[in-house]
C-alpha cells in the first residue's frame, strides 16, 4: 500500500475542481474566491495561475487547447492563457445570489456547471449542459446548492449534489444527455 503524501503545499481560499491533464502530466484546479485557475507540474514542480475577472466556479480542458470556463456571470470559452474568447451563454440565476459554482464533463465531452444559491433560504440554483455545439440548457433546478458531479461509467447515470439540502440525485441520462425518470 501506498502512503499518501503532499504534492504541493497550497493554502486556498476555495480550490475546487481537480483536473488532471493527461496530454501534460500536469494537476489544474481552480480556487473560486481568488478568481484564478492554477496549473501544477509534478515533474518539474512548477506552478502557474492563470487571473480571470470573476470567480471560476469550474471548468474544463479542451480538446483544440484552452478551457470551457464557468464564471459568476456566464460560462466563457478561454484560450490556454485565460484569455476569454467567446460567451457560451449568461448565467440564468440571479447573479447577485448565485454564482457557477462545480461541475465538469460526461463521458461524451459534454460539459455541465451547477449555480450555488448564496443566501441558502431559497431553491434558486440549477445545473446548466453544454452541448458540443455550445447550446446551453438547464437541466435541472430548484435545489440550493450544485457541489459535485459523476457520470456512470456508461454514461447512463448522473449524480449530483444539493449540498445545502444533503440531497444526491441520482438521474437517469438518455444519449445525448437529457434527463429522464430514475
Amino acid at each position: 500500500m501506498t502512503t499518501p503524501h503532499v504534492l504541493f503545499d497550497y493554502v486556498g481560499h476555495l480550490p475546487e475542481c481537480p483536473t488532471w491533464s493527461e496530454d501534460e502530466s500536469a494537476l489544474y484546479w481552480t480556487d473560486i474566491l481568488e478568481q484564478e485557475i492554477h496549473r501544477y507540474h509534478p515533474a518539474s514542480g512548477t506552478h502557474s495561475v492563470l487571473a480571470f475577472p470573476e470567480e471560476v466556479g469550474c471548468f474544463a480542458l479542451r480538446e483544440q487547447g484552452g478551457f470551457i470556463v464557468a464564471m459568476r456571470h456566464a460560462i466563457w470559452l478561454a484560450d490556454k492563457n485565460g484569455l476569454l474568447q467567446r460567451k457560451v451563454c449568461d448565467n440564468p440565476s440571479n447573479t447577485k445570489l448565485a454564482r457557477f459554482n462545480d461541475g465538469g464533463t460526461d463521458g461524451d465531452g459534454r460539459f455541465y456547471a451547477g449555480t450555488f444559491w448564496a443566501p441558502g433560504d431559497y431553491n434558486g440554483a440549477l445545473l446548466m449542459r453544454i452541448d458540443h455545439d455550445l447550446t446551453a440548457k438547464v437541466i435541472q433546478c430548484d435545489i440550493q446548492g450544485h457541489n459535485g458531479l459523476a457520470f456512470s461509467p456508461d454514461n447512463q447515470w448522473m449524480y449530483t449534489s444539493d449540498t445545502p439540502n444533503g440531497v444526491i440525485y441520482r438521474t437517469l441520462l438518455d444519449k445525448h444527455g437529457e434527463p429522464g425518470q430514475a
